[in-house]
């Protein structure tokens, strides 16, 4: 899971945050791998990366994805909540691990703290839930 920290950025400005979700079966038994920020609705960015098809999208205020590209593609995803720049997003796998670069860019909807939070989802439909990354605040000013 991604590791604790805190990070100040002004609403609009990309910030890139590094997670990494295990499988004891290894990455490519992973489905899906998300990243959330300010847990509860309407308000909350979450995105998420879809390994079988090497995809990413973001979740719309209606709980429905959108999206549906490449890391590394020439697209931008855009929510109320803020975006996900896929040209910057790098993905990397190893052994049990996928490791997600993401870049991201909040909402002035979030301004505030956003505590963060990360979910993995395997093929076998075992997933962790979304844990709390405990010192883990993004500060939108």
């Amino acid at each position: 899971m991604p590791a604790s920290g805190s990070v100040v950025s002004n609403s609009g400005v990309e910030q890139s945050f590094t997670a990494t979700y295990s499988d004891a079966n290894g990455w490519a038994n992973l489905q899906w791998a998300f990243l959330r920020f300010n847990g509860w609705g309407p308000t909350l960015l979450e995105a998420a990366y879809y390994v079988p098809g090497n995809l990413l999208y973001m979740r719309g205020t209606d709980g429905a994805f959108v999206g549906g590209f490449a890391p590394g593609s020439n697209n931008v995803i855009t929510t109320a909540a803020g975006s996900l720049n896929c040209a910057a997003v790098t993905v990397a796998k190893s052994g049990a691990d996928l490791t997600v670069n993401w870049g991201l860019a909040a909402a002035a909807s979030l301004t505030g703290a956003n505590p963060v939070s990360a979910r993995a989802v395997d093929h076998d439909g075992l997933e962790t839930g979304y844990q709390l990354l405990q010192e883990a605040i993004w500060i939108i000013r």
